[in-house]
């Protein structure tokens, strides 16, 4: 067989990078390019602003505050109707989002961003002081992915794109961009994002195999409902396959960089280590990983569902436990836990064997000649 060219092999990651990208960008043809222009278009279109006020007084009948923003500063409102806040006199001095109107002022919510910001800010301080360098890059990573979910995937939703491919689009873009700017540009990292990508097309056919077999509508809760009022266009069956996709994805970036970077250091220190050997240790290390991993992904789901799990549970009755695990709620959970395990089982040996064929120095002679060349050890 004739052996690629030279430049072919010195350039081989470069080229596999661009392939990727190329890839990505094909992705992304199906997100709507959007940048948020401020709260103005919000404003016009429900008719209200929102100012901050501080509360002043807490009476059984409303609060009384101060507003702080907005041509009317200083003016002192009451505000009735939020009993859903749940305020007591320990909330004197607290900021509230007040809702300005044709109809007068109403309380939205607590001001709250202020206590998120230095909780995030400790979050970045320690992920800094531990990572270094490493946790830095990974910030960023984190950055772009927000960046392509909230400029490209939400909006591209909300204009009414494909739901299911616009998710799966996003995700690819996050799997190929994200990934390398956290864990750098290296062999190491295109290895991952080859695993990584071929399992979110796995998971991608079984969801929408799922979603179709199960007959999930996406409306289980009140919110859900609303949802698919204020916005028909939206497939809610769609968004549940994709945010199976989003969920999966976080999980893979962990469970493949982590199986990639052990063969790697595998080889490293045993260079001559045989190759049945390479991938045996490092299933070994799989295998910790997973058993860790798919109890906390089933508590992680049990514990963000868990109040719709009782109420649920409560409707259905006691008596009748088969209503309730045969519900769309508790089957579209169980598919949304199900599917991200098996992406992660799925990882675990894919990207071994991957691994351990790029990197290791004595490959079984099944391999092909041609990918031992294009292929070569370090």
């Amino acid at each position: 067989m004739k052996k690629l060219p030279a430049w072919v092999l010195r350039h081989r990651l470069k080229l596999l990078l661009a392939a990727l990208i190329v890839v990505a960008i094909g992705f992304a043809q199906y997100l709507t390019p959007y940048v948020p222009k401020g709260d103005a278009t919000y404003v016009e279109r429900s008719g209200s602003s929102y100012v901050r006020a501080t509360v002043t007084d807490v009476s059984a009948t409303g609060l009384t505050v101060t507003l702080r923003d907005g041509p009317r500063a200083g003016q002192i409102v009451q505000l009735k109707d939020v009993a859903y806040m749940k305020a007591d006199h320990g909330d004197i001095g607290k900021e509230v989002i007040v809702r300005v109107d044709d109809l007068g002022f109403g309380a939205a919510d607590w001001w709250r961003i202020p206590v998120i910001v230095v909780a995030g800010a400790l979050f970045v301080a320690l992920v800094v002081a531990i990572g270094r360098k490493k946790g830095l890059m990974s910030l960023l990573g984190l950055f772009v992915s927000m960046v392509v979910l909230s400029l490209f995937v939400i909006p591209g939703i909300l204009e009414g794109r494909d739901t299911f491919m616009t998710i799966v689009s996003g995700a690819f873009l996050i799997a190929v961009v994200s990934i390398f700017v956290a864990h750098g540009v290296s062999r190491r990292t295109a290895v991952s994002v080859v695993c990584i990508a071929s399992v979110l097309l796995v998971v991608a056919l079984l969801s929408l195999i799922a979603m179709e077999a199960l007959s999930l509508t996406g409306m289980i809760d009140e919110i859900s409902s609303n949802l698919s009022v204020s916005r028909p266009e939206i497939n809610l069956s769609g968004l549940v396959a994709g945010s199976i996709i989003i969920a999966t994805l976080g999980i893979l970036d962990d469970v493949v960089t982590t199986q990639v970077a052990t063969i790697d250091h595998l080889v490293a220190v045993h260079p001559k280590m045989r190759f049945d050997e390479l991938v045996r240790r490092g299933m070994d290390v799989g295998r910790e990983h997973v058993a860790a991993l798919v109890n906390t992904l089933a508590l992680a789901y049990v514990g963000i569902s868990f109040p719709l799990i009782l109420m649920y549970a409560a409707g259905a009755g006691y008596a009748n436990p088969w209503l309730f695990f045969n519900s769309e709620f508790f089957a579209q959970e169980a598919v949304r836990m199900l599917l991200s395990s098996a992406g992660l089982l799925l990882a675990v040996p894919l990207s071994t064997y991957v691994a351990a064929t790029w990197f290791s120095r004595n490959r079984p002679s099944w391999i092909s000649s041609a990918a031992t060349r294009f292929i070569r050890p370090r």
